[in-house]
């Protein structure tokens, strides 16, 4: 699934939570509340789950890179979890992540 442009106004009188303008930064906590485990199955994050996308993705990988485990337990679950095909530039960036982070 592609996400669609997020320019409702009406989206800043949701929760913070709620917000898929907040999506990248939601993530981004939660990844590193949980020890690089995204704890994304809870009912709290379905209605945010179908505006993922490939430009997500991508910020997501850019924002975690210096915590290499967190980017890449963000990446399988796209693919694995979610069924989102990473695009060349998420690849890129993950490899990118990871090779230079030398734990891998």
């Amino acid at each position: 699934p592609e996400s669609t442009c997020i320019s409702n106004p009406l989206y800043n009188f949701l929760p913070e939570t709620q917000n898929p303008n907040n999506l990248v930064n939601l993530i981004c906590l939660s990844l590193k509340q949980c020890n690089s485990q995204i704890s994304l199955r809870s009912n709290d994050w379905q209605h945010i789950i179908p505006h993922v996308g490939k430009q997500e993705i991508s910020r997501v990988l850019l924002r975690c890179q210096a915590e290499p485990h967190s980017a890449l337990a963000f990446f399988n679950w796209v693919k694995n979890d979610l069924g989102i095909r990473p695009n060349a530039y998420s690849y890129c960036i993950i490899v990118h992540t990871l090779v230079w982070s030398r734990k891998f």
